[in-house]
């Protein structure tokens, strides 16, 4: 995984232990997966009940229309997360499913921690790329609309 942007303090780290957790998780799955070659695309086509991971070549994971990352060889697609991932030449994707895994996960302790990691390691380089696009969007609140739970 890599910014496209300015470097973003403790980005690479986090993004090599992603890495690193998503390849611990990704060999002791090895038998699950199954080819996704895939054609240049705005908009790579994921299997909804797989879990992704890139293979060869490299998508631009983006949010809406702005480009956050990009995913290379090695690296997990996160699932579910609102982000849609472009592709500029072929790639090719390792797919696993995603039933299958959730029961593998169940049974094995190890694995479920592994998975646990990568999540957390994942919703905080999330956390870090869509920081910055809120920050464009999102309009301070006036302190007369705060939450008041005794109105409800």
């Amino acid at each position: 995984m890599m910014t496209l942007g300015d470097p973003l303090p403790g980005f690479a780290a986090l993004a090599r232990d992603y890495k690193r957790l998503g390849s611990e998780l990704t060999v002791a799955l090895a038998d699950l997966a199954s080819p996704r070659p895939q054609p240049p695309a705005d908009k790579v086509p994921l299997h909804e009940e797989c879990l992704h991971v890139v293979r060869g070549g490299m998508v631009v994971a983006r949010h809406g229309e702005s480009p956050l990352f990009l995913c290379d060889e090695g690296d997990v697609l996160p699932r579910d997360s609102g982000l849609s991932y472009k592709a500029d030449s072929a790639v090719l994707l390792a797919a696993y499913p995603w039933k299958i895994v959730l029961q593998r996960l169940r049974k094995e302790p190890h694995l479920a921690a592994l998975w646990e990691r990568l999540r957390d390691l994942r919703e905080r380089l999330l956390l870090h790329m869509l920081a910055p696009e809120s920050e464009k969007t999102t309009t301070p609140t006036p302190p007369s609309s705060t939450f008041n739970p005794e109105r409800y």
